[in-house]
């Protein structure tokens, strides 16, 4: 029979009408439909291989029009023709999705065998991730995710802030890359999908108004004291809200490198503000605790400090100047911005902000320049100090 005789109409048609036993039927060179006494149809076809015959369903009908099966009986002859057996592949196919992790097993592997060797923020990709991944794709093989689906996700997020979903995709993104590089997955859905959010440059400096506001501002002590303790030291809010007193010897505080952004130990010199906002001397322990035992406040309490405040603020108008349109890290660069105000060099601001440095120069430079960053924090302590109590 003439292929072009045949069409999705005559496969619906009385040629191929249900019988009281199911048959097959040949209608061109290698396709048969196989009709069951209920209605369903399949595409099948009869290939040999090391001198066996072997049936192989390649699709039902109509879900699979002709046209498609018609490409993938082509499909099969070609591996036959390259000496691949078309069931062997289609078993170790199956296998191979039965056996693919889910979105949830892999998310631990990405955290345990990726994140949290590598990225200070492992914590952070593990909050998004279990927040708003794996109550909507837990159960879902990881390979069956589809970029559309990634799109939408992260207009859900978005509509909590763009930054947040920016900050989603990227935690999506390298756990896809990271599928890839185990040949977990050839491809990654994230491909081409843009950031739902703009960033913007951030330049927010508080006023010494702002400032002497700020000290009045009633938070929780703990809350209140780490974010001025930012302020002061002029270092990282996960750095400040990490800090140990054993860390703490006379008037320095060591940073070690396992808690450095770019993993090099560093010292801060506290200066007399810094050190009043301490607290009550321990032996050892947090300084800034949690409510949780053996943990320290999170920094992103912080964040929700100064972001519940600025929901407040139209039932609190005695906040003077501050409108607490700041974020913890704004108060670092705070001091910087002022530091150079009051005379400080850019490279001791540097050294005191623990910057990465990528000049030659800075390979042969091992001076720690403690007394200039000594010399800056007593400056910028003594500033605050006059801020605070004019």
């Amino acid at each position: 029979m003439a292929q072009r005789k045949v069409t999705n109409a005559t496969l619906n048609g009385k040629r191929f009408a249900p019988k009281e036993n199911t048959y097959l039927k040949q209608f061109e060179p290698g396709l048969y439909l196989r009709v069951s006494p209920s209605g369903g149809k399949s595409f099948v076809t009869l290939y040999t291989f090391d001198g066996k015959q072997h049936w192989h369903t390649i699709g039902k009908f109509p879900a699979m029009s002709l046209a498609t099966a018609r490409r993938k009986l082509e499909e099969i002859q070609n591996l036959i023709a390259d000496g691949k057996d078309p069931l062997q592949i289609k078993l170790e196919e199956k296998t191979n999705r039965i056996n693919a992790p889910t979105v949830q097993e892999f998310v631990e592997v990405y955290l345990k065998k990726w994140a949290e060797p590598n990225k200070k923020s492992a914590k952070e990709d593990r909050r998004i991730l279990e927040k708003d991944i794996i109550p909507k794709w837990g159960n879902r093989k990881l390979a069956g995710i589809t970029r559309p689906e990634i799109i939408s996700l992260l207009d859900e997020v978005a509509v909590r802030g763009p930054i947040m979903a920016n900050r989603t995709l990227a935690v999506i993104r390298k756990m896809f890359n990271f599928a890839i590089k185990r040949g977990v997955l050839e491809l990654s859905p994230c491909q081409n999908i843009e950031a739902p959010g703009k960033e913007v440059r951030k330049d927010r400096v508080l006023s010494f108004e702002e400032i002497k506001a700020l000290w009045t501002i009633e938070f929780t002590d703990i809350t209140r004291r780490a974010l001025l303790t930012i302020l002061a030291t002029a270092q990282r809010p996960g750095e400040v809200t990490a800090m140990r007193w054993e860390e703490i010897s006379d008037d320095w505080w060591t940073i070690p490198a396992d808690k450095a952004k770019n993993g090099r130990m560093h010292r801060v010199f506290l200066n007399d503000t810094a050190k009043s906002l301490l607290g009550p001397v321990r032996k050892r322990g947090f300084v800034f605790p949690s409510r949780a035992e053996g943990q320290p406040i999170n920094p992103n309490a912080l964040a929700r400090a100064l972001r519940q405040r600025k929901a407040r603020i139209c039932k609190e108008p005695n906040d003077g100047e501050l409108s607490f349109d700041f974020t913890p890290h704004d108060l670092r660069r705070t001091s910087a911005s002022h530091m150079a105000s009051l005379g400080t060099s850019r490279l001791v601001i540097a050294k005191i902000l623990n910057h990465a440095e990528h000049e030659v120069t800075a390979v042969y430079d091992r001076y720690g320049y403690d007394r200039e960053k000594q010399i800056a924090l007593e400056a910028w302590g003594r500033k605050l100090s006059q801020v605070i109590h004019s």
